[in-house]
């Protein structure tokens, strides 16, 4: 796949991100010098690196699956859900799904 290819789409593929990736690689430049002097955008460049780091598993971040029980949502009562790191968090009156949805959030966001 040549540079003027992957210049001229708006989308790219898999594939055509492999491909610039690749081309990135080969040429030994910084993403910032590439991007430079073949007129890709850095961000572009930047996300399919990335993309295909995770796809590759190099990123160096375990996955670790926990088995969970779901129970119907009960009004009017509260739910407890216990981190990995051993704390509790506690919700207490109506459990709605945005509710539960912003708590899961920002328990992933820390890392919990």
């Amino acid at each position: 796949m040549s540079m003027k290819d992957l210049l001229a789409k708006q989308y790219w593929s898999e594939r055509e991100g492999r491909a610039a990736v690749a081309l990135w690689r080969q040429s030994g430049l910084s993403p910032s010098k590439f991007c430079a002097r073949t007129g890709l955008r850095h961000a572009r460049l930047t996300y399919w690196s990335r993309r295909i780091a995770g796809a590759t598993g190099r990123t160096g971040t375990a996955i670790t699956l926990v088995p969970v029980t779901v129970v119907p949502a009960r009004r009017g009562g509260s739910i407890a859900i216990e981190l990995l790191s051993g704390r509790t968090i506690r919700i207490e009156d109506d459990v709605d799904d945005a509710l539960l949805a912003r708590v899961i959030a920002v328990a992933e966001q820390a890392g919990c």
